[in-house]
C-alpha cells in the first residue's frame, strides 16, 4: 500500500503539531504510514479533508488533504514543500523522488 502526495503548505498547530498540506494524487493514505524526508522520518498521525478527520483515505484525483505528521518538524518539512517534492507514503518503508 502506498500514497502519492504532493505537498504545498506546512505549519503547526499548538498541542497538536506538524501539519502538512496538500494533493494526494494517488493511492490510500493511512495513519500510520510513513515517508523519508532528507534523513528524517515521518510518521502520519491523523488525516483531515473537508473539515472531517480520517483514518485513511483513498484518493480521487487531486484530491487535497491536510495530514499530523509526527518525528519531523515544520522547519524540516520547508525545503519539501518549497520545491514541491513528491512524497510516497509506504506502510513498510519510505522514498522521496
Amino acid at each position: 500500500m502506498q500514497a502519492v502526495f504532493y505537498p504545498q503548505d506546512v505549519f503547526n498547530i499548538k498541542g497538536r503539531g506538524t501539519v502538512m498540506t496538500g494533493i494526494l494524487k494517488s493511492g490510500m493514505l493511512a495513519a500510520g504510514m510513513s515517508t523519508v524526508i532528507g534523513n528524517k522520518r515521518a510518521v502520519v498521525q491523523s488525516i483531515e479533508m473537508f473539515s472531517k478527520t480520517a483514518t485513511n483515505i483513498t484518493a480521487p484525483p487531486e484530491q487535497n488533504v491536510g495530514i499530523l505528521l509526527s518525528e519531523i518538524t515544520k522547519v524540516e518539512l520547508a525545503d519539501t514543500v518549497k520545491s514541491h517534492i513528491q512524497l510516497i507514503f509506504t506502510d513498510t518503508k519510505s522514498t522521496v523522488e
